[in-house]
């Protein structure tokens, strides 16, 4: 284990860090040096900082070696002693698939599978097209794009983090739940507290237990009055022959209801930052829409949005030259290694013709996301309607983000916009 440190530790996983956005630096100096890199920041456990692509896939190919359990993903101290003194541990209130390992990881994402199938969202493209289209026209008649939104209209200014961003895979992930769209304000407070996963105020609930309660109560109503959604699937759903456990099924009630629609937001906002950015790689979209797939592609490898998942090792385990000891976790940073030299030519350059594109985005092995067809549609959706609706748009201030080590955050983007007459 080496002693000597490279790097300012804090900036790799410090939420507050994050508001000046990636480490860019840090990482590429990680990768090249220490690629397996032992990280002490200040009010967390130490872990080693997993950089590279190559070692990254190591991992994740060995989940007999490797597991999930019991640190998924690297939590400050404070907020792990209030999950442990106030319900003994987070297993013991929810249990997420990100959180499982084989046999049981295996069983509940074969229960999900059939509901994310290729086929599956194929039929389900129009709705998502239809979503789509309607907050754009939403936009364009000038309606509020929801809280903190600023008006729309033909052509002006918005935020385009909040405006756009934020409201339409929000509608996505709930109408795959089957939710009023009244109650996506309050989806949307929710799922920000909880994937803060920080601690509450004294006396306050958490944002987890805000969303358990919600979610408990749309579980109750669908088993009273099914419909044909995501939520009455899993209520009747059954593993081997028994349903679903209280804390099984509010667990993917709450990953559909955030992890579902927080990426896609940040990538969403992320790749049109990236084009307003990179203006001529807009104009390569506009003058071949054949490119749309490997614009997303690019923009997925660009933006990355999950920072980190974590695991532990069951054994002892060389890995990128360092000794990986029994017990000892591994943070996996997808972003960074999306930026890996020896995978990616120029890879802090924004090129949508980009090929192979083996981008992380989505993670890989028996843990890659379950909703990636979703996700990519979602993503094909929304950029075919940006290059085909907005004329011109420009950055009109600095991009900020959200203090967070899970997922990226855009915090505000201000725009000036038009759309073709």
């Amino acid at each position: 284990m080496i002693s000597t440190r490279l790097i300012d530790d804090d900036n790799l996983m410090v939420p507050e860090r994050f508001a000046a956005g990636r480490p860019l630096d840090d990482w590429r100096t990680l990768r090249r040096e220490c690629p397996v890199y032992w990280s002490q920041p200040k009010g967390y456990r130490p872990y080693w900082s997993v950089t590279r692509h190559a070692d990254i896939i190591e991992v994740e190919s060995r989940p007999d070696i490797f597991r999930n359990s019991p640190r998924f993903m690297i939590l400050d101290e404070r907020f792990e002693t209030y999950m442990r003194d106030n319900f003994g541990s987070l297993d013991d209130l929810m249990k997420l698939m990100v959180q499982m390992d084989a046999p049981e990881h295996t069983r509940h994402r074969a229960l999900l599978q059939p509901w994310f199938t290729p086929r599956a969202m194929q039929a389900r493209q129009l709705r998502v097209d239809q979503i789509c289209n309607d907050f754009f026209d939403r936009f364009r008649r000038g309606g509020r794009g929801g809280r903190g939104g600023l008006d729309g209209g033909q052509e002006g200014e918005i935020d385009f983090a909040h405006g756009i961003a934020f409201w339409y895979p929000l509608r996505v992930a709930c109408s795959q739940l089957g939710t009023p769209e009244a109650d996506d304000p309050q989806i949307q407070e929710m799922s920000e507290e909880l994937l803060s996963f920080s601690a509450p105020k004294l006396g306050e609930k958490s944002g987890l237990e805000k969303m358990l309660e919600y979610l408990g109560a749309l579980a109750e109503d669908r088993r009273k009055n099914p419909q044909d959604d995501l939520s009455t699937y899993l209520v009747n759903a059954l593993i081997d022959g028994q349903p679903l456990l209280p804390r099984e099924l509010l667990a993917h009630f709450v990953i559909v209801a955030t992890a579902g629609h927080d990426t896609t937001t940040t990538t969403i906002a992320g790749g049109v930052q990236a084009l307003l950015e990179h203006p001529d790689q807009w104009q390569l979209l506009r003058d071949d829409p054949t490119r749309l797939n490997a614009a997303v592609e690019e923009i997925l490898r660009w933006v990355s949005p999950n920072l980190q998942f974590a695991r532990t090792a069951m054994e002892d385990y060389v890995l990128g030259g360092q000794r990986i000891a029994r017990g000892e976790s591994l943070a996996l940073l997808f972003s960074c290694a999306n930026r890996d030299e020896k995978v990616f030519g120029d890879p802090d350059n924004f090129r949508i013709d980009r090929s192979p594109n083996p981008h992380l985005a989505f993670g890989t092995g028996s843990h890659s996301c379950l909703g990636v067809q979703l996700a990519r549609m979602e993503l094909r959706s929304f950029f075919k309607t940006f290059i085909d609706r907005i004329e011109h748009a420009e950055l009109t201030g600095q991009v900020t983000w959200q203090p967070t080590n899970l997922v990226t955050r855009m915090a505000q983007m201000p725009i000036r916009y038009r759309f073709y007459h």
